[in-house]
């Protein structure tokens, strides 16, 4: 960045972007866009048709992250969170439900809307903010990742799967250290 992340300037703005955007969820802190969004449900489950309410995008918990890895701040919080925001099959959404439940429909607090999911985007972001993290771990050294690539290799006790299987996840999200990100299913044999 033009800045450091301990510069006083943008500890200020994180300041500000902590207490205007983020989100309590069960899921973990989440973070809005920007706002009065209009770009989600309505409060009472209505999809967005044209207008709404912007709700917490899982995406920029993990840009968050990245702030906070460069700040000198473990991220494991932030890849926590956006592992709770995950549907029961692993797909990460592009919001999450940030209001109280909707009785008769599938929202809950911290879980998917009905926005689009899976959101690559959102899963690329858990992605770089696992492998920035790695790294400074292996390393000793942060870095900013703009694209994550498939190389590690390690072993799996019980893998997480993610993008329906594409990708195994062999990382304990309970544990201080991230784990590895490879290749399973047919990916794991090009």
């Amino acid at each position: 960045g033009l800045r450091k992340a301990t510069d006083p300037r943008v500890l200020d703005t994180v300041k500000v972007v902590d207490s205007v955007l983020r989100v309590e969820t069960p899921s973990g802190p989440v973070y809005r866009r920007y706002n009065d969004d209009g770009y989600g449900e309505y409060d009472d489950g209505r999809a967005y048709d044209g207008n709404g309410v912007g709700r917490a995008w899982p995406l920029l918990v993990g840009e968050r992250g990245h702030l906070a890895l460069q700040a000198g701040e473990d991220p494991i919080e932030y890849l926590r969170t956006i592992h709770r925001c995950a549907s029961p099959g692993g797909l990460l959404p592009e919001q999450v439900w940030d209001a109280g439940p909707v009785a008769g429909s599938s929202l809950r607090p911290g879980r998917p809307s009905g926005s689009a999911m899976p959101l690559v985007w959102s899963h690329a972001e858990f992605l770089k903010l696992l492998e920035a993290a790695d790294a400074l771990h292996r390393l000793g050294q942060r870095i900013d990742i703009d694209f994550v690539g498939a190389g590690h290799v390690g072993q799996a006790q019980e893998p997480a799967r993610l993008f329906g299987g594409a990708f195994e996840l062999d990382v304990d999200l309970h544990a201080r250290t991230p784990g590895v990100v490879r290749p399973a299913g047919p990916l794991a044999q090009r």
